[in-house]
């Protein structure tokens, strides 16, 4: 990512919710601004910002309001404190007063600019290095253009991205093609094999890339609330790939349904006790003692609780199957074996 942050508004090629929101934040407006901006005394009611919260499990979930300084601190050591913390915009009080025409105007009379700006600043980067640096800016940024078309397009297929995420999503597609097509236009001659193989592409895709793991950070939704009642935080993105591996595999369906054929009553459970022993449950579910009669009964509960929360994600229900005294008997020894969920320590 070293190489990229040289180019001028490379943070408007978009790679994760957290920087689509930013775009809504800081470009999008509301009714209220246009009505302010011809009655001078009007008093604006709603505003887009974004909340900072953490949440404790008690009996029940409770929420709390951070400060952002408060978030960023805590965002530092989230990987080993477990907290949970989550960011997100004010979206249910200005979801239906957003103007979709003045962030369409703006958008366009900036864009030009943005496109003219970034487009010199490769330019200049590209004059003062070697054509072996050249090739490899080049590379990494079609990976990196790659990777955000991959992000917008499933985040605007997905059930839960509101339709002010999915205007975002349209829009910088759009951007990500017009600096494609100045690429491909005032470097394709030049660089020609570049063009030519575009297998680079997948060499050069961010995820795992460690130049991007430098910048990387974990934002969680408001939405997501109550998953988190039962994977530990510290493993959603694992658990992401976790699921794209079921889906892949066909044991659940891309509307996230269980499948009964690929994926059985017994399979379900499975996956359930799986999440478990590999460790990916919330702390208070796992066993704090080596005692083998607590840890029994502590284990009954967390697998209980897996059950009864994926039976609803996945919209299954397992029945008399999910009664402890059948789970128990349950042998991992047919048909699938969730090989592709690693143990976490």
């Amino acid at each position: 990512m070293k190489i990229l942050k040289k180019i001028k508004h490379i943070d408007l090629i978009l790679s994760n919710e957290f920087e689509v929101d930013e775009i809504v934040r800081k470009y999008g407006s509301t009714g209220d601004a246009i009505e302010k901006h011809f009655n001078p005394e009007y008093e604006v009611k709603t505003t887009i910002k974004r909340k900072f919260s953490q949440i404790e499990y008690f009996e029940e979930i409770e929420v709390f309001d951070l400060t952002e300084e408060e978030y960023y601190e805590e965002l530092k050591y989230q990987e080993h404190s477990g907290k949970t913390i989550y960011t997100s915009l004010n979206y249910d009080e200005f979801i239906n007063d957003f103007d979709y025409n003045s962030f369409s105007t703006f958008f366009e009379n900036f864009e030009y600019m943005w496109l003219d700006e970034c487009n010199k600043s490769i330019e200049k980067i590209v004059l003062k290095s070697s054509e072996h640096k050249s090739k490899i800016l080049l590379k990494k940024l079609f990976g990196y253009i790659t990777y955000s078309n991959q992000f917008l397009n499933n985040f605007n297929e997905k059930e839960d991205t509101n339709k002010v995420q999915k205007n975002v999503c349209r829009q910088f597609l759009g951007h990500n093609k017009q600096i494609e097509d100045s690429l491909k236009r005032n470097y394709e001659l030049v660089f020609t094999d570049i063009f030519k193989n575009e297998s680079f592409i997948l060499n050069n895709n961010p995820i795992g890339n460690s130049d991007f793991k430098e910048t990387k950070t974990i934002h969680l939704k408001e939405f997501d609330i109550e998953f988190k009642k039962i994977i530990n935080s510290v493993y959603l993105e694992e658990f992401d790939k976790i699921e794209a591996n079921l889906i892949q595999n066909k044991i659940i369906d891309n509307e996230k349904k269980w499948v009964e054929y690929h994926g059985s009553k017994t399979n379900f459970i499975k996956f359930c006790i799986c999440l478990y022993e590999r460790n990916y449950l919330i702390k208070k579910l796992m066993p704090k003692t080596i005692d083998t009669k607590e840890s029994a009964k502590v284990k009954e509960k967390a697998i209980k609780e897996t059950i009864k929360f994926f039976e609803k994600r996945y919209k299954t229900n397992v029945g008399d199957q999910g009664k402890p005294c059948k789970v128990k008997n349950i042998k991992f020894n047919n048909l699938i074996d969730f090989t592709f969920i690693e143990k976490q320590k």
